[in-house]
């Protein structure tokens, strides 16, 4: 579980009301959710490197799933988050 404010949680919830899957699964950042050119209810690890590919050149900039989540990572480090959130962000799956 991730630790997000209230107004995040607002927001989460008026995408949700926008979504293609209204009874979609609860991944929170899926592309499948707003564009009709994608049928799967859930995203895919090319969906995914295929977005990152599509943000690179769009800003010029690599920037990979590996680099968001280590920079994410990072910021939450220097922030004081509470240790357990970070580590439940940081874990790779086996």
């Amino acid at each position: 579980m991730i630790p997000i404010n209230d107004i995040l949680i607002e927001h989460f919830s008026t995408l949700r009301g926008k979504s293609n899957h209204p009874k979609q699964s609860k991944q929170v950042f899926n592309i499948t959710t707003f564009l009709n050119s994608y049928k799967a209810e859930q995203i895919n690890e090319d969906q995914i490197s295929r977005l990152f590919t599509k943000w690179s050149k769009k800003i010029g900039a690599l920037v990979s799933p590996h680099r968001f989540r280590h920079t994410t990572a990072t910021k939450i480090t220097n922030s004081k988050c509470h240790l357990k959130s970070l580590v439940i962000l940081t874990l790779k799956q086996l």
